[in-house]
């Protein structure tokens, strides 16, 4: 008999970011896993994307019955962690006999604290998941031993935690197979993964692909674009790298196969990379294949806090980036985030007079949000680099949404007041008054959501709407997170950034010197 298993991304707690909590796509990780085990035969799959479909838990909960799985797998970005571990508890409720898995960037980041915080989850993967998904399918159905499973995490016959070690990443992509888009209602909008890993290490960012970018052949993107076209044909196919032009030769040789084979006007798509991995030729190819716009991190305008930041870049390679996207025609975004260590009044100045001065056509503000796995985390728990953490509540980890942290010697209503304003502060510097309009009118959800809370500010919780028995169910999981474990998993994790950094530097260096940055 086939073991029947279910992937699902749970349902949201409210719309705060329109385009991740009312999404037009469906989450690019489930169809990965559901593709890798499906090749591997014997299992029935059924994907759930609770977000795109709109569903709510009940509705989740009811097909997860109908459908009667064997194991049901969860993925999990900070912020989606609780919804996931309430979603859990009530199938384990419901279907006894089925066990419970979680993965994704969060559980990577905190494995141990998230087991010990929510113990509806039987298991746990982190790092990627496809291999160990299967080997652990493997061992439940031949009853093998879970030891022997690496990046697992379990809890054993007496139910203690116990973590294996961490797993090599797949270094060559055209590996694993195209996502298993068909298991999904057919979408607007597909986000795909050309490479995963970006070279960089900023305290911001967990990095939790790594610091090595990996790489599907240009034959293999053009074989996943083909098919989601032809199939699908939807708006917007949407690469989902962290820096898309990291190898640049590899982005120019992309762009011709575009161009000859036409496909480039059968979809709209937009990237995002970084300020020293473009050049004017390359954005011109970039203009010529249809790119509708290219979003640059720009993250501070102080050279200080750019230096410390492990981002690689300064004001002038900024200045230059955004010049020759302007001259090769091409629309740009720049992602900016507010309260970075050690962040003053001043220097959150210096950021807002500079995105005045690059004039990006849609500049992007963001809170700084303690993520598990960052740097910006461990300066965090410890009341360092002028940051006071207010909470470990996870539903609160939104970058729109405030009041998990403070900076700067702000409060949580003057960030939260500073990130309205700051747009209508860049765009009034320029005098775009008109672009004002459009785009509030673009992300009107969004801006809602903004205007809601600076009209009316109270506990962010506001925005959110739990099911009745969410608290109940999930108990005062907050209050298991403890600052030295989360610190302790950190460190665990950064050295396995580096221990996978120096197994690619021996047995694969080329892919290292492909995303050398340019001098």
């Amino acid at each position: 008999m086939n073991q029947r298993i279910i992937l699902i991304n749970a349902p949201s707690l409210g719309t705060i970011e329109h385009m991740y909590d009312e999404p037009d796509f469906v989450r690019l990780s489930l169809a990965a896993l559901a593709a890798y085990i499906r090749l591997q035969g014997n299992y029935d799959i059924l994907l759930i994307d609770a977000k795109f479909e709109g569903l709510t838990f009940d509705t989740v909960l009811n097909r997860a019955k109908d459908f009667n799985p064997d194991l049901v797998g969860f993925t999990a970005f900070t912020n989606e962690i609780k919804p996931c571990a309430y979603l859990a508890a009530r199938i384990k409720n419901s279907i006894p006999n089925c066990k419970t898995l979680v993965g994704g960037a969060h559980f990577t980041a905190l494995p141990i604290t998230t087991m010990k915080q929510f113990p509806m989850f039987d298991y746990g993967v982190f790092g990627e998941g496809e291999i160990t998904f299967h080997e652990l399918l493997n061992a439940l159905k031949y009853k093998l031993k879970l030891e022997e499973i690496k990046g697992l995490v379990y809890r054993d016959i007496d139910g203690v935690i116990k973590k294996n070690p961490p797993r090599e990443r797949v270094l060559d992509l055209d590996e694993l197979p195209i996502p298993a888009w068909d298991l999904y209602p057919r979408a607007n909008t597909y986000w795909i993964q050309t490479m995963r890993g970006c070279p960089f290490d900023c305290v911001f960012c967990m990095n939790h692909n790594g610091r090595v970018s990996r790489k599907n052949s240009v034959d293999r993107v053009m074989r996943e674009l083909e098919y989601i076209v032809n199939t699908f044909s939807p708006e917007w196919i949407r690469p989902g790298d962290e820096l898309f032009t990291v190898d640049k030769g590899r982005t120019s040789m992309l762009m011709d196969k575009m161009i000859e084979n036409g496909i480039h006007k059968r979809f709209k798509w937009d990237v995002q990379t970084h300020v020293r991995y473009v050049d004017y030729a390359l954005l011109v190819k970039m203009k010529q294949a249809g790119v509708t716009q290219i979003d640059m991190g720009v993250e501070s305008g102080n050279d200080e806090i750019l230096k410390a930041m492990g981002k690689g870049t300064r004001l002038n390679y900024i200045s230059k980036a955004f010049e020759e996207a302007r001259n090769a025609g091409v629309r740009t975004g720049s992602l900016l985030i507010l309260g970075q260590p050690d962040e003053t009044k001043e220097t959150i100045e210096n950021t807002l007079l500079f995105a005045a001065a690059i004039n990006a056509d849609e500049p992007m503000f963001s809170i700084m949000i303690p993520f598990p796995g960052t740097k910006v985390a461990k300066l965090a728990s410890k009341g360092l680099s002028g940051y006071r953490l207010l909470t470990y509540d996870w539903d609160m980890y939104r970058q729109r949404l405030g009041g998990v942290m403070t900076f700067a010697g702000l409060s949580p209503k003057q960030i939260d007041r500073l990130l309205f304003l700051s747009y209508l502060r860049v765009m009034f510097m320029r005098k775009r008054y008109i672009d004002i309009i459009k785009l509030t009118v673009k992300y009107w959800k969004s801006a809602k959501t903004l205007l809601y809370k600076n009209l009316k500010f109270s506990n962010p919780e506001i925005l959110l709407t739990y099911p009745k028995d969410y608290k109940q169910t999930l108990g005062d999981c907050d209050t298991l997170v403890e600052a030295s474990l989360l610190v302790e998993e950190t460190d665990a994790f950064s050295n396995y950034q580096k221990e996978e950094l120096q197994r690619v530097k021996t047995i694969l260096p080329k892919l290292l010197r492909e995303q050398k940055m340019a001098q």
